[in-house]
């Protein structure tokens, strides 16, 4: 029987560890929102591994049951969770790490089975606005595939405490729980401000100097707090890694010099107490030296100090408070409240960070909550305050009442003087009325000359509005004429089934042209900018046109660098005649012309500055054009570089101008520019074509929207995109 027993016993233990290390995170139709704790691993390490190093050392992980809080530690750690995405379809997840304050992040994403991987660098050592997704934590967008296991590494390393809340989300809850969030910290900024606005309004209205001093310490939480949770980071320096490291001891070091300044005042520190007036002076006299050493000491160093310092200094104000209290100054009643709680605040989130104390709602909020308390009691104690100061008030007032009704009297004297002044000057105004009234005179009689001169001015402008009219309709006939001379999207459609072009002149007619051409053996496709844009610019695109079809039309010539040899030289010969060694004009052309070898299956392509960009096998590459515009580029000297693309999988290749890539608009009204125009042609490469014009379309009519202001369109738009199948 106890043979049974333990067999039996050793069964069950080693299937709940076969059960343990086997519990993997399910993604499922029914999931929205899941923390992968019990199916998380860690370990940590003084050692530097690779990712194949990693995958070979699952013994070394260890299981967690609850978030991963491992306080400060200067070792990498390590964390593996297995995913099963039991999803009959491909869908996004959004992995987020709610931690702002780590240095440096790795996530490593490994389809079970296959050996490549996809991988994320990020932390706030790297700058805000090198991030995937601009966030205040670090959020992740993973494209599952359906029915598919995957293996999620994570390798941390902080100088700040290593605590990591790991969440998946799908969209939807990722949006709500971000929006939740941010609505919570803008409530929390938002009496954080008032408070502010209210201590300095009352200081304007009363002149006294503690509610003046009193908004600094309530600024240096909202310094510390905005910094803690990457609010900072994200809205106020992006681009500043080392802000992002200097903002927390510097909020610190200005939260201990201002308290104790508002200490000093508020408590009269000097009158009712020599041993603590020393005191606060100290401790005053450390948070200036701090916040100078926090700019040149190590990170590690300067927050060592800091947290010893600012619980030194929650010490040093209660006991002030309590030792004045006793010496009969009754402000300090709600003073001793106020800095018992906030410091009750300052240990929990310290002890929390530490990893003394797990992670819930209390711990991850004690600072805030400790600082919203402090903020009320201190109030409140500025308000009893001004309440005592406000009867001692009304004794004086009543002695000087008596004062106010001599002074009355002394008032009425003069006014009666001053009314006998009054209608000596109102006689003197009768007089300077009458000249009024003969100026008035004058100045109907100009009236009715600038009545005959706005007449003649209507006139002219009736003229100008004709010859206005006249101008557009032979614009709007130019521009016919321009489009009868582009290629049809029906004759490239039969040569690229799988194509689209997007063309937005920016005026009525445009710089920008395309070309295209097919023969038995090739097929030509060329995007062209011209110099300028509206009139001028359609000059020179026709001049264009009929350049390249004499070039490959009539002459043959059917190798792209050549064709951009010969169109160079051309260009130079029509408009670049020489003056005594000088060239008149500087017009010309930037383009990109590829050409298709039918039996070869072999893209030729050659560039003037623009390049062509292509994507394979879910990979996207750039093929960089010559950096000499046509009509630029010295004819002796110069000879365009040809280069070729053997295609062995569908591809799709796209050319443009520059006008989509140099739109301004977007949140900071800057422009799309060169990486973000590459990577949204690889997000919607996977649409198909004519989706992938509408969504282009649609972005760049959303980026010229900006935050309520509408971007007008600074130069013509040309895209031009199409896939070939070996």
């Amino acid at each position: 029987m106890k043979i049974l027993i333990t067999y039996t016993t050793i069964f069950l233990l080693i299937s709940s560890m076969i059960h343990a290390q086997n519990q993997r995170l399910l993604l499922d139709e029914l999931t929205e929102e899941i923390e992968p704790n019990s199916s998380g691993k860690y370990f940590q390490t003084d050692s530097i591994y690779t990712i194949n190093d990693i995958r070979r050392k699952h013994n070394l992980f260890s299981n967690y049951n609850e978030t991963l809080n491992l306080g400060f530690t200067d070792k990498q750690v390590w964390i593996n969770i297995p995913i099963d995405h039991d999803i009959n379809h491909a869908q996004s997840w959004y992995f987020e790490i709610d931690n702002p304050s780590l240095d440096y992040l790795k996530i490593y994403l490994i389809e079970e089975g296959k050996n490549n991987f996809i991988s994320w660098e990020m932390g706030d050592l790297f700058p805000f606005n090198s991030r995937i997704i601009e966030h205040r934590n670090f959020i992740i967008p993973l494209d599952l595939k359906p029915k598919t296991k995957y293996q999620l590494y994570i390798n941390a390393k902080s100088l700040n405490a290593m605590y990591l809340p790991l969440k998946f989300h799908t969209s939807d809850s990722f949006l709500e729980s971000s929006m939740l969030s941010e609505m919570l910290f803008g409530l929390y900024f938002g009496i954080i401000l008032i408070m502010i606005i209210y201590n300095l309004m009352i200081f304007f209205s009363l002149k006294d100097i503690n509610y003046l001093l009193y908004i600094f310490p309530i600024f240096g939480n909202l310094f510390f707090f905005s910094s803690e949770t990457g609010h900072s980071f994200q809205y106020l320096h992006p681009w500043s890694i080392f802000m992002q490291k200097v903002n927390i001891p510097i909020a610190i070091s200005f939260w201990i010099t201002t308290s104790t300044v508002f200490t000093l005042s508020f408590l009269k520190a000097k009158i009712y107490s020599k041993p603590m007036y020393y005191a606060l002076l100290v401790m005053m006299s450390f948070g200036i030296l701090l916040g100078i050493f926090s700019l040149f000491g190590t990170y590690e160093t300067v927050m060592g100090t800091m947290n010893k310092v600012s619980t030194l200094n929650a010490i040093v104000l209660i006991t002030s408070g309590i030792v004045i209290y006793n010496k009969g100054n009754k402000f300090a009643r709600f003073f001793i409240m106020a800095w018992a709680v906030f410091s009750l605040g300052i240990f929990t989130h310290n002890l929390a960070l530490m990893g003394i104390l797990p992670l819930n709602f209390i711990t991850d909020n004690a600072l805030s909550i400790g600082v919203i308390l402090e903020i009320t009691l201190l109030s409140l104690a500025l308000s009893d305050k001004f309440k005592i100061i406000q009867r001692e008030t009304e004794i004086v007032q009543a002695n000087l009442f008596k004062q106010q009704e001599n002074d009355r009297k002394t008032l009425e004297r003069r006014v009666k003087e001053r009314t006998r002044q009054m209608e000596k000057m109102s006689s003197e105004a009768d007089r300077y009325t009458r000249k009024i009234e003969s100026a008035y005179g004058e100045i109907q009689s100009m009236n009715q000359t600038l009545v005959s001169q706005n007449s003649e001015i209507e006139l002219q402008k009736k003229q100008l509005s004709t010859k206005n009219e006249k101008i557009t309709a032979s614009i709007n006939y130019a521009q016919r004429i321009q489009q009868a001379i582009l290629p049809s999207d029906k004759s490239i459609k039969h040569s690229f089934e799988n194509s689209f072009v997007l063309f937005r002149p920016k005026d009525i007619v445009s710089g920008d042209f395309y070309w295209h051409h097919e023969t038995d053996k090739h097929i030509f496709i060329a995007a062209i900018d011209c110099t300028g844009h509206g009139v001028p610019g359609a000059f020179m695109s026709m001049i264009g046109e009929r350049l390249l079809k004499k070039i490959v039309v009539t002459d043959k010539v059917w190798m792209p660098n050549k064709i951009l040899d010969r169109l160079n030289k051309a260009i130079i010969g029509e408009l670049h005649e020489k003056d005594e060694g000088t060239r008149k004009l500087k017009d010309g052309m930037d383009l990109a012309i590829c050409v298709y070898e039918k039996r070869n299956s072999i893209l030729n392509f050659a560039g003037a500055k623009n390049p062509l960009i292509y994507i394979a096998n879910d990979r996207l590459l750039q093929v960089k054009g010559d950096k000499m515009s046509i009509g630029a580029a010295d004819i002796e000297k110069f000879k365009y570089k040809l280069q070729r693309v053997v295609i062995t999988a569908p591809t799709s290749f796209y050319i443009a101008s520059d006008g989509y890539q140099d739109q301004f608009g977007g949140p900071q009204n800057r422009k799309i520019g060169r990486k973000k125009f590459r990577e949204l042609l690889f997000m919607l490469s996977k649409l198909p074509f004519d989706k992938q014009l509408l969504s282009l379309n649609q972005f760049l009519n959303r980026w010229m929207e900006g935050e309520g202001k509408k971007e007008n369109q600074i130069d013509d738009i040309l895209v031009i995109g199409f896939q070939i199948n070996p």
